[in-house]
């Protein structure tokens, strides 16, 4: 039987899916819009960007789970489960393409790459196909529903050099409160957020990570972890110091922007801006002097 696609017009095709007569024609009209457009009219500064977004993920019935496969780049011809509302089904291998660019320079064949705040495995399959079969990708990624998402996409790519580590990273081991909101869920304090849908997740550190648990130690680090940042390099002191990893990390507001470059300061690291079109969220690249 022959299985029905639809190109997003970003390098990945829609596999199988029925959208229904107002949803493909939604489909159609947004996918024909460049994508450096497509994405500043969804996903830019602008307040009506967010009920643009409502309003098309309305006209697709909903956010819910599709499966696609990339048609160009590095994962061409891998699949990955996204949901219909998410960036990554607008934009496909096109997401984020500045900092793309920095991972295909800074990521080499037979690299170890920790990809921090893993989310549903976009990264690490990224991260996967650089390394090769001779490198390594660790994934830690504390969200129960995250995590069951990450797993069935590597599955779904039978990847062998990619573990992932059911975690968050911190300053500390031990436990804390995550906020459950898919790629933005966080850690947070139990007393802030007793209304919200919370888990409790285990911690721990990268130096005790890498020393104790005697796991190689990265030479690539992707930090993504919601405002968090500062105490992950916190709790991997000894690693910048020894192995002296580059990382890019995305840092969310200024306090976790001022944690993030003092530490990496006191380590001797140099801290530069990747371009993009807002403050905050950004992305900084950090490379050991």
């Amino acid at each position: 039987m022959k299985v029905a696609t639809l190109g997003n017009g970003a390098g990945m095709e829609i596999i199988d899916a029925d959208f229904g007569p107002l949803g493909r024609i939604a489909l159609k009209a947004i996918f024909r819009i460049p994508v450096p457009i497509r994405e500043a009219v969804l996903f830019g500064r602008s307040r009506f960007c967010l009920p643009l977004q409502k309003l098309f993920v309305r006209a697709l019935g909903g956010a819910y789970l599709v499966q696609t496969r990339f048609t160009e780049g590095p994962m061409c011809g891998q699949r990955f489960a996204c949901l219909t509302s998410e960036k990554y089904f607008l934009l496909g291998s096109h997401i984020e393409s500045d900092v793309q660019r920095v991972f295909s320079v800074s990521v080499k064949p037979g690299d170890t790459v920790y990809d921090i705040g893993g989310h549903a495995g976009y990264t690490s399959l990224l991260f996967s196909a650089l390394v090769g079969p001779g490198g390594r990708v660790f994934t830690f990624e504390p969200s129960p529903a995250n995590y069951e998402r990450l797993c069935a996409n590597m599955d779904a790519n039978q990847k062998q050099n990619v573990t992932i580590i059911k975690a968050a990273v911190s300053s500390h081991t031990g436990v804390a409160v995550l906020k459950e909101c898919g790629c933005m869920s966080a850690l947070v304090s139990g007393a802030d957020e007793v209304s919200r849908a919370t888990s409790e997740v285990k911690t721990i550190t990268i130096d005790d990570f890498v020393s104790r648990r005697r796991n190689p130690a990265p030479d690539f680090v992707k930090l993504d972890v919601e405002g968090h940042a500062g105490p992950v390099l916190e709790g991997m002191a000894s690693v910048l110091n020894s192995k002296r990893p580059a990382i890019i990390c995305e840092l969310h507001d200024p306090a976790e922007d001022e944690h993030v470059k003092r530490i990496l300061a006191e380590a001797r690291y140099r801290v530069s801006p990747i371009y993009t079109h807002r403050q905050f969220p950004r992305h900084a690249l950090a490379a050991p002097q």
